[in-house]
């Protein structure tokens, strides 16, 4: 079986790329794509982080976590094209996807949007993209981190 973290992340990749995507919409895990290269516009999924707490001090059965994941939108424009506007449909659209049903379907506590990031580099076109971090909360035995609790 799948461990949690890995049931997280296809949970999220299954929501964005589910009804209702943007028009040609790639949905991928594969972050070393390189922007220029990656079939555009497209959303990139990845982790970035956890953070684990013990509940009930030493001797407690259960481990919290916070596990931060990036949903990166991607997108290129013409030269004079304005990043943040042609970004803003993605953006909403993660936003949407993720936080109309905040468990992921039971499987976290919660699901959280916890920042933006954006970013632009112009070359042959304007490549743009938008870090969308959201935070998963999440229950698990201390023993098993894959067992949800």
């Amino acid at each position: 079986m799948a461990s949690i973290r890995q049931r997280i992340v296809d949970a999220v990749v299954a929501r964005l790329d589910g009804a209702g995507k943007p028009a040609g919409l790639a949905v991928h895990r594969s972050r070393g794509i390189a922007i220029d290269q990656d079939a555009l516009p497209a959303m990139v999924v990845y982790l970035l982080a956890q953070r684990t707490q013990r509940v009930g001090g030493r001797g407690g059965p259960l481990s919290a976590h916070a596990l931060t994941l990036r949903v990166e939108c991607r997108v290129k424009g013409a030269i004079a094209d304005e990043a943040d506007v042609l970004l803003e449909p993605l953006v909403g659209w993660a936003v949407r996807a993720l936080l109309g049903e905040a468990t992921l379907g039971g499987l976290v506590n919660s699901l959280e949007e916890a920042q933006i990031e954006w970013a632009a580099e112009p070359a042959d076109h304007l490549y743009a993209a938008a870090a969308v971090d959201f935070t998963a909360q999440f229950p698990t035995a201390v023993a098993d981190p894959d067992t949800l609790s």
